[in-house]
C-alpha cells in the first residue's frame, strides 16, 4: 500500500483516492459511497489532519538565505497551525470534502424522498 499525502489528496476535487491507491471520480460515485467516504474523513479526522499538516512541512523549500524560503516556510507553517486549531472547519473547506458532501447530497435527497413517497 502506497502512503498517501493528506495534503495533496485533500486538495483535489475530482478524485478519491482509496486506501489501494485507486482513483475513483467523485462525479462518477455512487452517492451512499461518498457519503460513507466523508463519515470515513470525520471519523478519522485527527490522523487526517494531523497527516496533512505533517506533509506541508515537507514541501521543498527554495534556497535557505533567500525572501522565498522565508515566506515558502511561514506560509506552510500558517496553513499546518490552521489545519490543527480547527480541524474539522478547516476539511470542510477543502475541495475534497466539499466534492463529496455535493455527491452525497443526492444520497440524502433520494431518501427523504422515499420517506415523502412512502408517508
Amino acid at each position: 500500500m502506497t502512503r498517501m499525502n493528506w495534503y495533496a489528496r485533500l486538495n483535489e476535487s475530482n478524485t478519491w483516492t482509496d486506501q489501494y491507491g485507486h482513483k475513483i471520480e467523485v462525479a462518477g460515485m455512487e452517492p451512499r459511497d461518498a457519503r460513507n467516504v466523508l463519515t470515513y474523513i470525520e471519523r478519522h479526522h485527527e490522523g487526517i489532519t494531523r497527516a496533512a499538516a505533517n506533509a506541508l512541512r515537507d514541501v521543498p523549500l527554495p534556497a535557505f538565505h533567500s525572501q522565498a524560503y522565508d515566506e515558502v516556510f511561514r506560509s506552510a507553517e500558517d496553513e499546518a497551525a490552521a489545519i490543527m486549531a480547527d480541524p474539522l472547519s478547516w476539511l470542510a473547506s477543502t475541495p475534497l470534502v466539499q466534492a463529496l458532501a455535493d455527491r452525497a447530497a443526492l444520497y440524502v435527497a433520494r431518501g427523504a424522498l422515499r420517506q415523502q413517497i412512502s408517508a
